[in-house]
């Protein structure tokens, strides 16, 4: 199958410099662009639709009717063999494209030697060998000391936890137009959409959201500096942007500590 990384770089200032006419334009998209063989969603999409309604939880929410089969590089294959183009890798989790030979070798190969494992309870070589390599390319300086998590609402877990382990304190402040993950403490946090709270109060005690402060004012002033955060407040969580749509409040809700006040907020 034919890439874009046929093309060079000078390929493309070549053709930017000659102009591109609609003709050739239609040919480039002809040979990358996606390819599509039904209206869509095709039939075979339509019938595992249907059976995803009548038998998976409402939960999981989807932006649109693909049901994607195989994957190869940037390009995801339906159950119609309708060619999509991948610019999201994923969910951001596929940097080296959907199906990457040596990814793929390596899993086969765990898999035909241990496939069951549980760091809480035994020790593993594998864990301290990318603990070693994360290690070396880490921002910060060390020592370090690594958790694995299986998702990022697992890892703002943690965060919440190490916060108040490690401050003694208990609140936690997080802003409006964040997502922070569905299970229950990272809910408690998250402020993106009504809809993901609605009906789960009460959420995780002592968490407020706000709205987002200013963030123009990045030299902070004399007075700001003399202030001194509450004794009972851990850092506010550092995952406070979202790639996810968020809708913005037009006022602010009010805290969700209370059942009546998570109705307000929710409704």
């Amino acid at each position: 199958m034919s890439t874009l990384t046929e093309k060079t770089p000078e390929d493309l200032k070549q053709n930017s410099a000659q102009g591109v006419t609609p003709a050739i334009r239609s040919m480039h998209y002809a040979e990358f662009g996606p390819k599509l063989k039904t209206a869509l969603p095709g039939p075979n999409a339509k019938k595992i639709v249907a059976d995803d309604d009548r038998l998976i939880s409402p939960s999981y929410t989807r932006s649109y009717p693909m049901v994607a089969k195989s994957g190869r590089g940037i390009r995801v294959t339906d159950v119609d063999g309708n060619e999509f183009l991948d610019f999201a890798a994923g969910i951001a989790v596929n940097s080296t494209g959907h199906c990457h030979p040596e990814v793929v070798k390596a899993i086969q190969d765990q898999a035909a030697e241990l496939i069951h494992m549980s760091g809480t309870d035994f020790y593993y070589q594998n864990m301290t060998t990318l603990a070693e390599r994360l290690s070396a390319i880490a921002p910060m300086p060390g020592p370090h000391k690594f958790y694995y998590g299986n998702s990022g609402a697992e890892a703002v877990e943690c965060a919440m936890k190490l916060a108040r382990y490690h401050t003694g304190r208990q609140n936690i402040i997080s802003f409006f137009g964040a997502f922070h993950g569905r299970t229950m403490g990272a809910l408690s946090l998250t402020g993106s959409k009504p809809q993901q709270k609605r009906r789960f109060a009460p959420s995780s005690p002592a968490s407020t959201t706000s709205a987002i402060p200013m963030l123009t004012a990045a030299v902070p002033t004399a007075r700001q500096k003399s202030r001194k955060p509450s004794p009972s407040t851990a850092p506010a969580t550092s995952k406070t942007a979202s790639s996810r749509p968020s809708s913005r409040p037009k006022r602010l809700p009010p805290s969700s500590s209370s059942p009546s006040r998570a109705k307000a907020a929710t409704s």
